[in-house]
Parts: structure tokens; sequence; C-alpha cells
């Protein structure tokens, strides 16, 4: 029995559970499980073992080029190879950045292509890229806009303190992508561009602001979700929105702020006057519409948790429900000493194939689990850590 049957019939008993309880917002039931036929895709130690590889990648964010070519995005990412199921950690290298693109067309266990930067560099790399600052990639925009690819991100200051959490978000930056759509399967030939989304990262008059922790596209608006700190509030779940025409064109004097009310333009008591969308903020996560519930949805997992929570909105602003547990995350990443979990990401089902042997879920999401330290990623039984993990879950 395969590793991702395995996981699939330990966590029925589970699903059973969640059957019986209510999602945040619905009267019906909810089942979430592994989905196996997906997770095909990312078992790269099926393919190959012995030559330099894609071995794992956090974040995990999607986009469709194509009605057959999706974009996946990932945030640091692990090159190397395999000795049966374990990675190797002798020659591996991790620049920050890939891509895949997932032919829709071939099964998923050969249906992804993955790509980074010529000599294990970053496949997106700013001017400003050096060993100590990088371009964290955390979400896509869900779909192209003007036949561009939109990835939002953070300029980040690795400070060698604290293990995998050594780091300071700088502010936050977005790459665009020209060329995907009409050339999926040449990224090298793709144009990239990146710009600075001003008023974040640590400000001269106090206070954190981020605002590429998730992205939604709603008419001429793109919303950007993000997290605001202040020695008076605290950490946050806050949101900021502007018109496409205007940021295409770097015109941030349109962006608008929710203070529970849209303010348009930047003031200096925006980072305690931003409503709170929920409390503690969380890591990167995609939140998308659901036709099922007439809702948007977010998938969150707090931080240091094993649970993965809902919450369901009538709009991007709110207001949002009160979080509802739909999925625990399974062994051995629900080791939480060993293992933390983060970037849950919703994929639109549309750009994923689809598994005959099944009815079409609802909605699918991946997230990440990541080791306390390399040695846990490198370890034996550890192939699914660092690696994005599908559940499919659908409203009964």
């Amino acid at each position: 029995m395969s590793w991702s049957s395995k996981v699939v019939l330990l966590h029925w008993i589970s699903t059973l559970l969640l059957l019986l309880q209510s999602a945040a917002g619905f009267d019906g039931a909810i089942a979430a499980a592994p989905d196996g036929f997906l997770q095909a895709a990312f078992e790269p130690w099926t393919r190959n073992t012995t030559s330099r590889a894609w071995t794992g990648g956090d974040v995990g964010a999607s986009c469709a080029l194509t009605p057959t070519r999706t974009l996946w995005v990932f945030g640091d990412t692990l090159i190397g190879h395999w000795d049966g199921k374990r990675r190797v950690s002798e020659g591996a290298a991790m620049p920050h950045s890939s891509v895949g693109v997932w032919d829709l067309g071939a099964a998923p266990r050969d249906a992804m292509t993955w790509r980074w930067g010529p000599g294990n560099a970053s496949f997106f790399r700013p001017s400003w890229e050096s060993s100590k600052e990088a371009f964290w990639a955390a979400v896509t925009a869900p779909r192209l806009v003007d036949g561009r690819v939109l990835v939002l991100g953070n300029r980040v200051l690795y400070t060698g303190e604290g293990g995998p959490m050594g780091f300071r978000t700088n502010e936050s930056f977005i790459f665009t992508i020209d060329g995907a759509a009409d050339r999926p399967d040449d990224p090298a030939s793709w144009e990239l561009d990146y710009f600075s989304l001003p008023h974040t990262g640590n400000l001269s008059t106090g206070g954190f602001v981020d605002f590429a922790r998730g992205a939604l596209l709603v008419g001429p608006w793109l919303y950007l979700y993000g997290n605001v700190r202040t020695a008076a509030t605290g950490g946050r779940e806050v949101l900021s929105r502007i018109p496409w025409a205007d940021l295409r064109e770097r015109n941030f004097s349109a962006q608008e702020y929710w203070t529970g009310a849209w303010r348009r333009g930047w003031g200096d008591d925006l980072p305690e006057a931003l409503a709170t969308l929920w409390s503690p903020q969380v890591a990167e996560m995609q939140p998308q519409w659901c036709d099922k519930t007439g809702s948007y949805v977010a998938l969150t997992i707090p931080f240091g948790s094993t649970r993965v929570e809902l919450r369901a909105a009538p709009a991007p602003e709110g207001p949002w429900t009160d979080p509802r547990k739909v999925y625990d995350i399974p062994p051995p990443q629900n080791d939480t000493t060993k293992f933390f979990c983060y970037a849950t990401m919703q994929h639109d089902v549309a750009s994923l194939p689809r598994d005959p042997s099944s009815p079409p879920p609802d909605l699918v999401f991946t997230y990440v689990c990541n080791g306390r330290t390399l040695a846990d990623v490198f370890a034996p039984g550890a192939e699914a850590s660092y690696i994005p993990q599908f559940v499919r879950l659908s409203f009964l």
C-alpha cells in the first residue's frame, strides 16, 4: 500500500467524526480527507532517485495558465536527490523560489515539471537578492490579469537566529510574469518584473504592515490580505485593495484600506485604524469564493497547531465567521516537536485534473509542514514534509 493510501485510510475515521459537525457558517456537515490522486504529482521520489531534482518546497500557490496548464509557485525550495524515499542532504541546494507547470492531460505522477534559476538560483531573483536577503513568494493571484501572473511575497532578511524562524520581513513585493500563458512550457522565456508595495514592512512611525499573505480578484479590484502588528494591538489579519488598472500603472493613490469602511489613501494612523478580520494573524493562505456555500472561504492553520480551520464571509472584508476545525494534520507531521504547518492554499478545482473514481470536491486545498530543523526534513520517513499535501473538502 502506498504512503498516500495509508494516510487516506488512517484519516477516514477522523473524517467520519467531522461529518457529525457543522462547518462554520453552514447548516450542513463537511467532509475532508487527503487526496491521494492529486498527491501523486508531489511524490517526486517515485520518478527519480539518482539525479538532481526538486525534492520539496513550501507555499504551493497555483494559477491556471491555459485550459491544460496550471502554474505552481513555491517558496524556499530543496534541490537534490533521493535515496529511496529519504532526501539526501549531501550536496543539496536551497534556492528561495521555484515554479512548476502541471500538464492536466498527463497522469498526476508524470504531470509536473519543475523549474528554478540557473545554477540552483531562485526563479524569482530581484536585483537586491543576496546570501542574506531574498524574495519569499507567498501567494499568487488566483487567475491571470490581462494575461499576466501576479505573485505576491516579501523581501526577507535572514538573521541566522531561531532556526527556520530566523528571518525578518522588510516589505511586501509583487512579481509579474508575462508570456506564461503564451509559452507555458518554457519558463526560461517568461518575462519577470517586480515592484514593492508602499507603506509595508517596519514603518518609521511604528508598527509593521504586510499586504502579501493572500489575494482575491473581484471585479476591477485586487484584494490584498495581510497582517499588522503594533505595540497597542498585537498581530491582526487586515485587508487592503487596489484596482488592477491602477496597480498596473503603479498608481498607489487609488489603494484603499479596510477600517470598517473603505478608506482611500495611506495615513500614519492606519496601522492601528485598520479593522481586524480576525486575530491573531496567520501565515500565507489563499481565500476563495465557494459556489456551494455562496460565500468566501478562508482556510487557516493557527501557528503551532495541527488543525485546519475554516472561516466564511459574504464579502472579502467580512464579516468573517468564527473558525471551525475541519481537518486534523496526520502523522508524522502532527508531532509539533519536529514540525510546524502553514500555507493553506485553496486551488481552483477546474485547474486540477479530475479523479475519475470519485465525484469532484467542492474545494481542494494544500498545506505544508516544515521541520523544526533541517535534520527533521532529511530524516527517514519525512518524505511528506516540506511538500504541499492535498486535501479534498465537500459540503454535505
